[in-house]
């Protein structure tokens, strides 16, 4: 019963932040929009290493921890689909 409550209560939290999140994003607070989920960090506008026919896909407005870790991601992805072709 009681790990129950906590996720109730944390998900509810975690909802909460998220739209408080977006809420700020959309009167143009720069926030990191975050890796993992939000992030209350100032970002900026950088390309991401994918290949997305809709060039508007291909950015992403992000602080340096969290793109570092979209970088790490997409390099893992693209290794993992270039060895499947090969």
């Amino acid at each position: 019963m009681k790990k129950y409550i906590h996720k109730l209560i944390y998900g509810k939290l975690y909802w909460k932040i998220g739209k408080f999140h977006r809420f700020c994003r959309s009167i143009g607070i720069p926030f990191c929009t975050g890796a993992e989920g939000p992030c209350f960090r100032i970002g900026k506008r950088r390309r991401r290493n994918t290949a997305y026919v809709n060039d508007e896909d291909n950015w992403v407005f992000q602080c340096d921890k969290c793109f570092k870790r979209e970088q790490e991601y997409w390099k893992d992805m693209w290794h993992e689909y270039y060895s499947q072709i090969m």
